[in-house]
């Protein structure tokens, strides 16, 4: 079988921000999961839910390749699925009240104190979510800690604008992962909990990211391409949460180069390739095609920063 898998898994990097989420013949709702593991309940989602726009978020690759793998065998047209970390990715890639229902299923609890900023019931992401869900959407989670249960309804507790819709303690579930058919045969307990957004109590934010191209053209400086990239490496700079650095760099006989760039927005991390290449006798720059990064402002700054180094004034392509 041959796998489509762009298709079903949306590089946001090559896409305006936020993402459209249209699919033939949905009815607009809009349902996310975040990290769902090889992707038996994300599946099950699209099955059961046919007019729902299902998206999985999940921070591992291999994952993510396998819940590929599942969804176009089993035919669903309304799956998507995204690569990366929920907390940064959904800021990236909806709109704000555009979410119908966020779904979690058994996380790492992160049990350590020092790690307790690392779990998505924090306080923060309660708030991610009271600028995400649609006034009437909600929140499940299920989990095997009860503790992680009762932390994550004192969170949503303390937020004007969330109500507890359910909370149980081995409910009968729509459809049982393979961790939790194993858990179960283990005698272990199943802790459920459902919350809803009422809206209001938390704004909106306003877009952050404006529509326009990666890529620069500008005048040869008249300086050795090896020469401006050797004077880039190790290079800082940015705004405030924004912030890039340059590393390595590389240059090829054909008169091409490559920069490592490192952005981070928020805490947010992109890790990618600057290419450096003639074009009609001048020298452009964009992020390279085999990396491409997602359109935040810290990317932004790092090519102006590269485009700089070139010559000025910039030039920016339609």
């Amino acid at each position: 079988m041959y796998w489509a898998f762009q298709d079903v898994v949306v590089d946001g990097a090559r896409h305006p921000l936020p993402l459209s989420w249209v699919v033939p013949g949905g009815d607009g709702r809009l349902f996310v999961e975040i990290g769902f593991g090889n992707g038996e309940f994300l599946a099950h989602l699209g099955r059961a839910e046919p007019g729902a726009t299902v998206v999985g978020i999940e921070v591992s690759q291999w994952c993510v390749t396998k819940a590929a793998r599942r969804v176009q065998a089993c035919g669903l047209t309304n799956v998507r699925l995204l690569w990366g970390d929920a907390r940064h990715l959904i800021p990236l890639c909806f709109a704000p009240a555009s979410l119908d229902r966020v779904i979690l299923n058994f996380p790492c609890p992160w049990p350590k104190n020092r790690h307790a900023s690392r779990r998505v019931t924090s306080p923060e992401f309660a708030g991610l979510l009271s600028r995400f869900l649609k006034p009437g959407g909600f929140f499940s989670l299920a989990t095997d800690v009860d503790w992680y249960a009762r932390s994550a309804r004192e969170c949503f507790a303390a937020l004007p604008g969330f109500s507890l819709r359910e909370e149980r303690t081995n409910p009968q579930r729509e459809y049982l992962t393979k961790y939790e058919r194993k858990w179960k045969e283990e005698g272990r307990d199943t802790f459920t909990l459902e919350v809803e957004w009422a809206g209001g109590g938390v704004p909106a934010p306003e877009p952050r990211f404006e529509e326009e191209s990666l890529e620069m053209d500008m005048p040869n400086c008249g300086q050795g391409l090896a020469s401006i990239l050797e004077g880039l490496r190790d290079r800082e700079g940015g705004r405030g949460d924004h912030r890039f650095v340059f590393r390595e760099a590389f240059t090829s006989p054909g008169g091409e180069g490559i920069l490592l760039a490192i952005t981070v927005d928020e805490g947010f991390e992109q890790h990618f390739f600057l290419r450096f290449y003639p074009s009609r006798g001048r020298i452009a720059v964009k992020p390279d095609p085999t990396t491409l990064p997602y359109r935040t402002p810290a990317v932004k700054e790092a090519l102006k920063e590269a485009a700089r180094a070139l010559g000025s004034p910039a030039s920016r392509k339609a």
